[in-house]
């Protein structure tokens, strides 16, 4: 770092090296230190630490879907409309629009009062909507098409964008956005999957509701027909509001278990042998 034109400041490396650490990334704030499994993770997704965290988390409490979904929502703009008086000729044009973008906030809220929910509820009509229109189509032609080629599914896939975002009062460009970051970052994350584990048939299942398939070579390509099923997309994600809750609250928080492992003033005194016992098992815990 130090041969770079304008290399960082020690206290700015050492900054990092301690963020690091203490969000398990590698084991220790030095240059010796080895990496973790969450920190080869963190080399392969281009987001922030913590929403990196929150896919490492998701993948332990069997909510990779949705913490995938969460990390890209939260990693892109937000696509519901914001108007502004300032561009706007017509006052009345400005304050309708700014109820048609409230109304739209307050229907994908659902009353979950958490705007990362909301981000991850549009998703998931946007994608539910999507199969609707793909599963029309098939029977009104009496057999399942295939899409055809990657640059035939994206059009498709920007034509649905485009009357979704119109429907409810969003940001096209923007959504289009949050699709493509859902699509990169379950790609990503199945590159360093163990071959047939859960999380990698998770993944699978994210990247082929969007139309696409993984190639030997870990690239995408679109779905051949015959794997086509038109089935529920939901069944992939989980629908526990308050377990979502958890993992954002152990995604933003850095100490998720606070405590003493030995014994404090006034409880009752263990032998050596038990207080060792009971360090290893919350130790195993946390």
């Amino acid at each position: 770092l130090s041969m770079m034109i304008q290399p960082p400041s020690a206290a700015g490396i050492e900054a990092a090296r301690q963020e690091l650490a203490q969000l398990g990334a590698i084991l220790q704030p030095d240059e010796v230190a080895e990496i973790t499994a969450f920190g080869r993770l963190c080399l392969q997704l281009p987001v922030d630490l913590r929403l990196a965290r929150m896919v490492w988390l998701g993948a332990l409490w069997g909510l990779t879907a949705d913490a995938v979904v969460l990390a890209a929502v939260l990693s892109s703009l937000e696509p519901f409309l914001a108007p502004s008086p300032h561009f706007m000729r017509d006052e009345e044009d400005y304050v309708q629009m700014l109820r048609d973008s409230t109304r739209s906030r307050l229907l994908f809220d659902s009353g979950t009062q958490s705007e990362p929910l909301m981000l991850r509820q549009v998703f998931l009509e946007w994608l539910v909507r999507f199969h609707e229109h793909r599963e029309i189509e098939g029977h009104a032609l009496g057999r399942r098409k295939a899409w055809g080629a990657k640059d035939i599914l994206l059009q498709k896939r920007r034509r649905h964008t485009e009357a979704f975002s119109k429907m409810f009062v969003l940001a096209k460009g923007r959504m289009e956005h949050m699709v493509s970051q859902v699509l990169d970052l379950a790609l990503r994350t199945f590159r360093v999957c163990e071959p047939g584990s859960r999380v990698g048939q998770q993944l699978q299942s994210v990247i082929a509701s969007l139309g696409y398939a993984v190639d030997p070579k870990g690239d995408l390509s679109a779905l051949p027909a015959k794997q086509l099923v038109f089935e529920d997309v939901r069944a992939v994600f989980e629908d526990n509001i308050p377990l979502l809750k958890a993992l954002l609250a152990a995604t933003f928080s850095d100490n998720l278990l606070i405590g003493s492992y030995w014994g404090q003033a006034g409880s009752p005194s263990d032998s050596g042998k038990e207080k060792k016992r009971q360090f290893k098992n919350d130790a195993q815990l946390q």
